[in-house]
């Protein structure tokens, strides 16, 4: 909101500010009101029953001159439109189960993340956002607690480790997918060593065998090995550049998906997608 301002000057700082989509204006209070959201001006539609004290404009109704306004200028305004308002990002969107905090939106200012009872941030990194050059800079999301226990990072990656049961490749996918991640894939030696010391935290003696239910420690990945052919992701189908089959593995019998076993030093070894392990979940920001 803008205090002070007369209507033809609130008119004017909507039309300089390109994301402005409607203008509103209480005269009595000389109250000028911005709206970014592009709905906005249906809900008004939705909602005309009662008394209005609020004037509103939609941008295209706003006719000033051509210097007045930012008809011609794109993102990088400050090139040809040095009148233009650029500094300034527009109001942060509702995200779902949290909130913005903050209400300012110029250039530097910077917006916490607060997530709902029962949620938590999907990635503790990056509850922050920043405004740079006219655009909020990326944030995680909130999820449900359970989504965010026994988590740990590397480079741009979080990873999420269930321990406390044991699935079956499908089960594996949609416990991830609840949470907004995926099953973990390993594409370098350095993620491989990673995981698996992880592992031995969580689980410092693997079972050297299966047990009566067909459990097994260790994790799938979300690869794929038609017998005969390269391993490939379940995610995109493409080629697995990296592998780390333990010895004589891949043997198929008829056994396609894969798994980093325990026992085995968290090699890789082809499984069944019946095979029950515990999870890990792989996310980016």
């Amino acid at each position: 909101m803008l205090p002070n301002l007369s209507f033809k000057k609130c008119l004017r700082q909507c039309a300089l500010r390109s994301s402005c989509e409607v203008m509103g204006y209480f005269r009595a209070a000389l109250l000028c009101e911005l709206h970014f959201i592009r709905d906005f001006w249906d809900t008004l539609a939705c909602n005309e029953s009662g008394p209005r004290v609020m004037v509103y404009v939609q941008r295209s109704d706003i006719l000033l001159k051509d210097a007045e306004t930012c008809k011609s200028c794109g993102i990088l305004t400050s090139q040809t439109c040095g009148h233009c308002v650029t500094n300034e990002c527009p109001p942060y969107a509702k995200v779902p189960n949290g909130t913005i905090l903050g209400n300012l939106h110029s250039d530097g200012t910077k917006r916490l993340l607060k997530c709902d009872n029962g949620y938590a941030p999907k990635n503790r990194a990056h509850v922050q956002s920043v405004c740079k050059d006219g655009q909020w800079t990326k944030i995680t999301q909130c999820v449900q607690e359970e989504c965010v226990q026994n988590q740990t990072n590397l480079g741009d990656s979080t990873y999420t480790f269930y321990m406390k049961s044991h699935q079956t490749y499908n089960d594996s996918v949609k416990l991830c997918k609840k949470c907004g991640y995926r099953v973990v894939t390993i594409e370098s030696q350095e993620e491989h060593t990673f995981l698996a010391s992880q592992m031995k935290i969580h689980v410092p003696t693997p079972r050297s065998s299966y047990n009566a239910r067909g459990d097994n420690d260790g994790f799938f990945l979300d690869f794929y090995n038609p017998e005969g052919n390269q391993t490939i992701r379940m995610d995109n189908f493409s080629i697995v550049l990296f592998t780390n089959f333990a010895f004589g593995q891949p043997n198929y019998l008829n056994q396609h998906f894969i798994a980093a076993m325990g026992y085995d030093n968290w090699l890789w070894h082809d499984v069944t997608e019946w095979d029950k392990f515990q999870t890990v979940c792989e996310s980016e920001i």
